[in-house]
């Protein structure tokens, strides 16, 4: 469904798949289940930001837990990251990436080339 919106999307299983495919391949973005096997999005996120190259990589992290809930305050803190609360829709999830992806990634506004984004659920469609 991102692919309709502009976005080159790749589909990890779970955390450890996502970070290996960054590692190897990179990503101008980043979606990921709170909640999935393997590393969370919360740790994902934290190994993520622990590296140079992915220091300020845009992450949406979406979770079915209330905005109350104590497991979301780490997330909170981390830079160029957003969390949305299910449920929510496509444009919600595109409209996070075309905010917080620079307009120069993978040259996203410029031409031809779409921003890489890397999705990481259990569930994940692209």
């Amino acid at each position: 469904m991102l692919r309709s919106c502009g976005f080159d999307v790749v589909v990890a299983s779970n955390g450890d798949a996502a970070l290996a495919a960054i590692l190897s391949d990179g990503a101008d973005g980043l979606v990921a289940d709170f909640e999935m096997p393997g590393l969370n999005g919360l740790t994902l996120s934290r190994v993520l930001r622990g590296l140079r190259d992915y220091a300020v990589l845009p992450i949406v992290v979406f979770t079915g837990s209330g905005e109350a809930d104590p497991r979301l305050i780490p997330l909170r803190a981390i830079p160029e990251l957003r969390i949305l609360h299910k449920p929510m829709g496509l444009r919600e999830i595109a409209s996070a990436l075309t905010e917080m992806i620079p307009t120069t990634a993978a040259g996203f506004g410029v031409g031809t080339a779409r921003p890489r984004v890397l999705v990481a659920s259990a569930t994940a469609a692209a």
